[in-house]
């Protein structure tokens, strides 16, 4: 298959799960709410639509992206990322503690690059072992310092009664922590590329 249209079908399946993502999430009376606050921009808020209207959308939306993932191959991590939707957003893990709120993060994020992986791989090994590492080395990253999205939230996140890193540490010890795991994943994603490819190497003639 040509790059071009292997580029499409991923770009396509990503942008379908984030679609499917913010509906869920933003349609929400508890994210109306924050979200007046903090992102008064966005469709609701901004009465460009209805949260009735982004309820049926979502629900087209999910068909759609079932349908198109069924087609590309990528069934099961669709079907993966619409049950992790679903706990963070509809049984409130998003809220609960902010370590579950990351881990969340960490788990629906790795999900989509592992599924777009899969689209642009086809039916290549795409898991092999070394890509696992990766995959896990990625999660790693997002659960200790995905919380940085949450600085600029942290007034409207108040309101909402969310636990969030900033708010229950402090801001300045969030901030610490996100620099800390930036600089200690920065030298285990060295080493690692470096492991990876010592066997290669001593294996080349």
């Amino acid at each position: 298959m040509a790059l071009p249209t292997r580029l499409f079908r991923v770009v396509l399946w990503i942008w379908l799960q984030l679609l499917v993502l913010d509906l869920a999430n933003q349609r929400l009376p508890d994210s109306i709410a924050e979200d007046i606050i903090n992102k008064p921009w966005r469709p609701i808020t901004s009465d460009r639509i209805t949260a009735e209207g982004a309820r049926r959308l979502l629900i087209a939306s999910i068909a759609i992206t079932l349908a198109a993932s069924s087609y590309l191959g990528v069934t099961s991590e669709t079907l993966l990322l619409f049950m992790f939707n679903w706990m963070y957003n509809d049984l409130g893990l998003a809220n609960s503690h902010w370590l579950l709120r990351n881990l969340m993060n960490a788990l629906g994020i790795t999900t989509i690059g592992a599924g777009a992986t899969r689209v642009a791989c086809g039916d290549l090994n795409f898991m092999a072992a070394p890509a696992t590492r990766w995959w896990l080395l990625c999660g790693g990253m997002l659960m200790t310092t995905i919380h940085a999205q949450d600085m600029y939230d942290q007034q409207g996140d108040a309101v909402r009664g969310r636990s969030t890193a900033p708010l229950v540490l402090g801001d300045g010890v969030a901030r610490w922590t996100v620099g800390a795991g930036v600089l200690f994943w920065s030298m285990a994603s060295e080493l690692t590329f470096l492991f990876e490819c010592i066997p290669f190497a001593l294996n080349v003639p």
